[in-house]
């Protein structure tokens, strides 16, 4: 099985990028995927080309934070302060909900925003290493926003997108087992997986790679070895899989950088993505990845 493991939401800040940094230098990650507007980035891309077996992913952040585009380019994804304010749930309400024109306006805008994030994570990437390119909360996966996304892969030679696909998988070993099967995560990995099909289609016949199966929807932001082995238990071994952790909690001084935006708080500091961390640190964990063989840096090429 060629399984790549990686960690959303680097660049967030200097305290979630040195825990995905430990995670990778104890070969238990293959790579991370770089917010292009996270508060750390200048010192996550110092830390990644020290590290040139590091896979690096674009993290495309429509949700929250500064732009990389001119404000003036984009007011329909910013809110009154001038952030980036475009949740899942949003996206949706403001295609559906509007007029033609304002809906032409906003698929310009996504493209304007997007190619910003894309090339500003391009010119920093390894020599000859691929572009990826996935999302925060997987707001790619709408299926304008991913043929907004789609138009600009020949022309930014984006290589790989991340499609969510994940199979459907029953795990009860979980303290959150209630909540995962009967709230929304379950809605969330319905609706993914629906999305999934179509988005998959457009990256063959664009000769762009993504996995064959993903893992880190249902249990999102609460993964454990037990998830991930019960996951890995319905995929077949010949397949390419992406498994997804977020171990990257920013510290506690760095609070204050969501002044404003306490809203973020709850999902940022989490306890859950200390516990992620611990997992993938722990000696059980390294022990899993060797038995499946995929403790090699070649499987961190995607």
């Amino acid at each position: 099985m060629s399984l790549f493991i990686n960690a959303d939401d680097f660049g967030l800040s200097d305290g979630a990028n040195r825990r995905i940094l430990d995670a990778f230098d104890k070969q238990v990650l293959h790579g991370a995927s770089l917010l292009p507007n996270g508060s750390a980035f200048d010192s996550a891309v110092r830390e990644y080309r020290k590290r040139p077996g590091f896979v690096l992913s674009v993290h495309l952040n429509l949700v929250e934070g500064k732009p990389v585009s001119s404000p003036q380019d984009i007011p329909l994804l910013l809110d009154a302060k001038g952030y980036l304010n475009c949740s899942f749930g949003k996206l949706i309400a403001l295609y559906v909900f509007s007029t033609s024109k304002r809906r032409k306006a906003l698929l310009e805008q996504l493209a304007i925003e997007m190619r910003a994030q894309v090339a500003k994570i391009k010119a920093v990437l390894h020599p000859k290493a691929p572009l990826r390119v996935d999302s925060h909360t997987h707001t790619h996966m709408l299926p304008f926003v991913f043929r907004t996304l789609a138009e600009l892969t020949k022309a930014m030679d984006i290589s790989y997108i991340r499609v969510p696909n994940e199979q459907f998988f029953f795990f009860t070993g979980h303290v959150s087992f209630w909540k995962v099967y009967f709230g929304t995560g379950l809605i969330k990995r319905f609706l993914l997986k629906y999305l999934s099909g179509g988005a998959a289609k457009t990256c063959r016949g664009l000769g762009i790679k993504t996995c064959d199966h993903f893992v880190g929807v249902l249990f999102t932001g609460s993964m454990t070895l037990g998830v991930t082995k019960a996951a890995l238990k319905k995929i077949s071994p010949l397949l390419h899989t992406e498994v997804l952790f977020h171990p990257g909690r920013p510290d506690d001084h760095e609070k204050l950088m969501w002044k404003g935006r306490e809203r973020y708080l709850s999902y940022y500091y989490n306890d859950w993505r200390i516990r992620e961390f611990d997992t993938l640190l722990s000696p059980e964990f390294k022990a899993f990845l060797i038995s499946r063989g995929t403790d090699e840096r070649i499987s961190r090429s995607g």
